[in-house]
């Protein structure tokens, strides 16, 4: 299950231009005062979400790690039904991609994919 909402959250954030997600760790949140989860059950609850992903140098580091958690929570929600409690958005290298600005989503910000 979670190799399969790990897919979903990658590729949410690669669906921005010059964006290029990999590790990807979904973890339960742990809570106070939570019974443990029946044995061979997973516990149920908000999850963390840690994504790793390498950015374009020549877009806006802090600009692009908002838009990648705000990716990853709408399709949390909406592909997943998940309750998230925090998205850790994590740029790790910034790599030299050739986008094609045409696709503007006309906010100012040249070459982000609708």
């Amino acid at each position: 299950m979670e190799a399969a909402a790990a897919r979903a959250v990658r590729a949410a954030a690669e669906t921005l231009t010059g964006v290029r997600a990999g590790s990807c760790r979904i973890a339960v949140r742990p809570q106070d005062g939570a019974p443990p989860a029946p044995a061979g059950r997973l516990r149920r609850g908000p999850v963390e979400i840690r994504l790793e992903v390498q950015v374009a140098l020549t877009r806006n580091l802090q600009e692009v790690a908002e838009r990648v958690r705000r990716r990853v929570l709408e399709a949390a929600a909406t592909e997943l039904g998940m309750p998230v409690a925090t998205v850790d958005v994590t740029i790790i290298d910034l790599i030299d991609v050739i986008t094609d600005d045409s696709n503007e989503m006309g906010d100012g910000v040249e070459g982000w994919r609708p």
